[in-house]
C-alpha cells in the first residue's frame, strides 16, 4: 500500500508486488478495495440491475411491488453508495487529516456486518407475511445497524485524533464530516426502528413514515454532507479552482443541516398534516438552497483552474463538474416544485416529477461523482494506471445518457408516451455501471507502478507537518 506523508517523507511504503491478481486485503492492507468491489456487486445485481428490472416491468405495463422499489432504494443506499463512501473514508480520512499511521479499527467486521445486512434485507422483505422473513428482517437491520455504529466509531475517532494538529472544529472537512455523520446517526436510528417495525407487522412493504425519513437522513444529510466536507477540500484540489468561500459554505452547512431535522421529523405521526407537509417542503427546500449555496462557495460549475492540477488519465474532471451540474439541476427542481405547489394549483411535487428529481441526484450527482472520484483516485491509492482511459469515458456519457432519460417524466405529465421512454433509462445506467466495474477491475489487476511519489500526486490528500 501506498505510504503516508510525514514530515516531507513517504512512511510506510511497500518494496514489491509479486501477483497480478488483485491486491490481498489483509489486517495491514487498505480496506477500501473490498468496500468497492462489494458496493459495485451489489448495484449490479440487487440495487441498479433490480431498479432496471422494475422499469421494464413498468414499462411494459405491469406492476412493481412497493417492498421491491424499497428494496433496490435501500441497496442503493446502504450498500452502493454508503459502502463506497466508507471504504474511501477508511483509506482517506486518516491521510486527509494527516494522521499517519492511524489504523481504520473495524473495518473488516464492518465490511461483513453491511454486506450481510444488505443481502439478508433482499432476502426476508418480500417474505414478511411468514416468521422467518419477520425475523430475518429484524436480523438485517441490527446487522447494518451494528456496521454503521462501528464506521461511525472510527470517524469521530479520526476527527478527535486530527485537532491535535492543523485542522480543528472550524475547519470546514471537520464539520461536514461531523454533521455528515450525525445524521448518519439518525439514519441508523429509523434503521432500527424499520427492524422493529419488521418484526412485529407481516406486511412486505414499510409504511413511507419510516422509509422517506431514512432515505432523506442518508442521502441529503450523511451523503451529501461528506460530499461538502470532501468536495471542500479534495475536489477543489483535483480541479484547481482554489479554496471554498468558508462564509457561503458555513452557510450551506446550517442551511442542510436545518433542512434535515426538519424532513426527518415531519413523519413524526403526532403532527398534523399541514404542519407535517410544510415542515417537508422546508426541509426540502432548505437542503437545496445548501447545494446552491455550496455550489456557489466552491465555483466547480464556473471557476477555471487557478492552481496547478495534475492531468488525470480518463479526464475524470469532466465527470466531476458535470456531477455537480446535476446537484444544481437537482436544487433548482425541488425548489420551484416546493414555491409551484405552494403559489399555484399545479401539483409540482406529484410522484413523477419528484422520482424525476431524486434520480437526478442519485444517479447524475452521486453515483457519476463516484465514480469520477474513483476514476480520479483509485489508481493512484493502488499505486497503477487507469486501464482505459476511453472505457472511462464511455461510463460518464451512459450515466448521463441515463438521467437525461429520467427527466422524461416530467413532459410525461402531458405526454405519457415520454414516462415509456424514460424506463429505459436503466439500460444506460447499468451498463455504464458496468464498463466502470470493468476498468476498476482491470486497473487493479496490473501491475503496480512506481510507489514512491504516490501521494505526492494527490495533494488534497495529504497534510504537511512539521
Amino acid at each position: 500500500m501506498t505510504g503516508v506523508m510525514h514530515g516531507g517523507r513517504v512512511l510506510g511504503q511497500t518494496s514489491s508486488v509479486k501477483s497480478r491478481s488483485l491486491p490481498s486485503i489483509g489486517p495491514t492492507a487498505s480496506p477500501t478495495p473490498r468496500f468497492l468491489i462489494a458496493s459495485l456487486a451489489l448495484t449490479l445485481t440487487l440495487g441498479a440491475t433490480a431498479g432496471l428490472a422494475n422499469l421494464l416491468r413498468l414499462a411494459a405495463g405491469g406492476e412493481v411491488p412497493i417492498d421491491h422499489r424499497q428494496m433496490h432504494g435501500h441497496t442503493q443506499i446502504l450498500g452502493f453508495a454508503t459502502m463506497f463512501l466508507m471504504g474511501v473514508a477508511y483509506h482517506a480520512l486518516p491521510r486527509v487529516l494527516g494522521l499517519a499511521g492511524f489504523a481504520p479499527a473495524g473495518a473488516r467486521p464492518a465490511f461483513w456486518l453491511m454486506v450481510s445486512g444488505v443481502v439478508l434485507r433482499n432476502l426476508s422483505q418480500p417474505f414478511q407475511f411468514f416468521a422467518f422473513g419477520r425475523a430475518a428482517s429484524f436480523v438485517s437491520a441490527g446487522l447494518e445497524v451494528a456496521s454503521g455504529l462501528l464506521f461511525a466509531r472510527f470517524v469521530f475517532s479520526a476527527l478527535s485524533a486530527g485537532q491535535a494538529g492543523k485542522y480543528d472544529r472550524a475547519d470546514l472537512l471537520y464539520r461536514f464530516v461531523r454533521a455528515g455523520t450525525m445524521d448518519f446517526l439518525v439514519a441508523l436510528a429509523v434503521l432500527a426502528a424499520q427492524g422493529v417495525w419488521f418484526a412485529g407487522n407481516p406486511e412486505a412493504a414499510l409504511p413511507v413514515a419510516l422509509s422517506e425519513p431514512f432515505s432523506f437522513a442518508a442521502m441529503y444529510g450523511f451523503l451529501l454532507a461528506w460530499i461538502y466536507g470532501f468536495g471542500s477540500r479534495v475536489v477543489a484540489t483535483f480541479l484547481g479552482t482554489g479554496p471554498a468561500d468558508g462564509r457561503a459554505a458555513g452557510f450551506a452547512l446550517h442551511a442542510q443541516a436545518a433542512g434535515v431535522v426538519l424532513g426527518v421529523t415531519s413523519w413524526l405521526p403526532v403532527l398534523p398534516d399541514r404542519a407535517a407537509l410544510a415542515m417537508r417542503d422546508a426541509g426540502l427546500a432548505l437542503v437545496a438552497v445548501s447545494a446552491v449555496c455550496f455550489l456557489a462557495s466552491t465555483g466547480f460549475l464556473w471557476r477555471r483552474p487557478e492552481l496547478p492540477a495534475l492531468q488525470a488519465s480518463g479526464a475524470p474532471h469532466l465527470a466531476i463538474r458535470a456531477a455537480f451540474g446535476f446537484l444544481g439541476l437537482w436544487a433548482v427542481l425541488e425548489l420551484s416544485a416546493v414555491v409551484l405547489s405552494r403559489t399555484t394549483s399545479l401539483p409540482a411535487q406529484n410522484l413523477w416529477w419528484s422520482d424525476a428529481a431524486r434520480h437526478v441526484f442519485a444517479v447524475g450527482f452521486l453515483t457519476l461523482l463516484i465514480v469520477g472520484m474513483s476514476v480520479r483516485i483509485l489508481p493512484v491509492f493502488a499505486g497503477r494506471t487507469l486501464w482505459s482511459p476511453r472505457l472511462a469515458l464511455a461510463s460518464y456519457a451512459l450515466l448521463i445518457l441515463g438521467t437525461l432519460m429520467r427527466l422524461l417524466q416530467y413532459p410525461a405529465a402531458f405526454r405519457p408516451v415520454f414516462y415509456e421512454i424514460g424506463s429505459y433509462m436503466g439500460i444506460p445506467v447499468v451498463l455504464g455501471l458496468l464498463l466502470f466495474t470493468l476498468n476498476l477491475v482491470q486497473t487493479l489487476r496490473a501491475r503496480p507502478r512506481a510507489m514512491a511519489n504516490t501521494l505526492q500526486t494527490v495533494p488534497g490528500l495529504v497534510r504537511r507537518r512539521g
